[in-house]
C-alpha cells in the first residue's frame, strides 16, 4: 500500500476529478441524444396527431369525439406494448403501468378513431 501523504492525495484527488469530469462529459453526451430522440418523436406524433385531427374536421367529426377515440387508441397501444413488456419482465412492467384494473382496455382490437 502506497504511503499516504499530501502529495499522493492530492494526486488521487486530481485522478479523480478527471474521472468525474469525464463521467459527467458522457452523461452530457447522453442526455443530448436522448433529448434529440426525444424531441423528434415528439414532433412526429405531434404531426400525425395534426393531420388525423384535420382528417377528421374534415369529414366532419366533432373535436371531442375524436380527442376520446384518439386516446383510447393511445391507451390501447399502450397496453399493447406493456403486454410485451409483462412477457419479459413482469415487475418492469408493472413499474411502468400505473393504471388501475378498470383503466386497462379489454379489447382485442384497437378503436376505430375516425369512424362515425
Amino acid at each position: 500500500m502506497t504511503e499516504l501523504t499530501i502529495e499522493t492525495v492530492v494526486k488521487q484527488m486530481e485522478e479523480l476529478r478527471e474521472r468525474v469530469d469525464a463521467l459527467e462529459m458522457q452523461r452530457a453526451e447522453e442526455a443530448t441524444k436522448h433529448l434529440e430522440i426525444h424531441s423528434t418523436d415528439h414532433a412526429m406524433r405531434e404531426a400525425l396527431l395534426q393531420f388525423t385531427q384535420e382528417i377528421a374536421a374534415r369529414d366532419g367529426l366533432s373535436v371531442e369525439l375524436f380527442v376520446s377515440r384518439f386516446h383510447a387508441a393511445i391507451d390501447w397501444h399502450r397496453d399493447r406494448f406493456l403486454r410485451m413488456v409483462e412477457g419479459i419482465d413482469p415487475r418492469l412492467a408493472a413499474q411502468i403501468d400505473q393504471r388501475s384494473l378498470t383503466e386497462i382496455p379489454t379489447d382485442e382490437q384497437p378503436p376505430c378513431i375516425l369512424l362515425r
